[in-house]
């Protein structure tokens, strides 16, 4: 019973102990970072996303850091982070702007995917209407019953409801998004190092990951797909 006890309490002192550092080196690397030692900010910063551990300004500061070093890739990479995280418009400006300056791919947004950012952002409140839908219209059927009226339109209503609610949770998420981050990244034909070179391209470039098989990630490289190996990817995922 002891043992246990000791156990638990390690336990817990644990993770008391990791929960107070984890503002401390936030509030150090700010400390480092309003110095302008930026290196040894960034990488506090870098510690504290890998146990993510983070704050849409921090991710911003990552970004700055990395676009003063020329590190692009890395630039852009913090910078979707930091707008997943924070949802600033200005954000996606900026992106746009980096993309066009170094000719970079995969920033352009389209209508599907301003329609993606739409149910991303309005999900909740999408989700509410819905269940608020389905409600009034299965109180209408019951009302219906009573009356012993045709119940062919309100039933019909909270199936369809249902299904939009359905469609809503499942199939509205945003594809998944990746940012190269090496120069002289290869696009194969195939998941294999023997397959046919689609083409060589340098880091920045964004594309949408389509699946995996082994270490080779299915990719979308100007509407046709292409395999890439998972180490040259860096996927927009918080």
């Amino acid at each position: 019973m002891q043992t246990r006890i000791s156990i638990i309490l390690s336990v817990l002192l644990f993770s008391f102990s990791a929960l107070a550092q984890g503002p401390e080196n936030l509030k150090e690397a700010d400390s480092l970072f309003r110095a302008k030692q930026y290196t040894q900010s960034y990488a506090l910063y870098d510690s504290l996303l890998a146990k993510k551990s983070y704050s849409a300004a921090m991710l911003l500061k990552m970004a700055f850091i990395q676009e003063g070093l020329n590190h692009t890739g890395l630039c852009l990479y913090y910078l979707n982070l930091y707008q997943r995280a924070s949802d600033d418009h200005q954000a996606a400006a900026k992106m746009e702007e980096l993309a066009e300056k170094n000719r970079l791919e995969g920033y352009r947004p389209t209508e599907l995917s301003s329609l993606y950012h739409f149910f991303e952002k309005n999900n909740l409140d999408i989700t509410r209407v819905f269940g608020a839908l389905i409600i009034l219209s299965f109180s209408i059927a019951l009302f219906q019953k009573k009356k012993k009226s045709s119940l062919k339109v309100p039933v019909f209503m909270v199936v369809l409801f249902c299904v939009c609610l359905f469609a809503t949770a499942n199939w509205t998420s945003p594809p998944e998004m990746a940012i190269v981050r090496h120069n002289r990244t290869y696009l194969m034909g195939g998941p294999s190092a023997g397959a046919s070179v689609v083409e060589i391209i340098g880091e920045g470039h964004r594309m949408t990951i389509l699946g995996k098989k082994d270490i080779w990630l299915r990719v979308k490289w100007r509407d046709k797909d292409a395999y890439v190996k998972e180490n040259n990817l860096l996927p927009v995922v918080l």
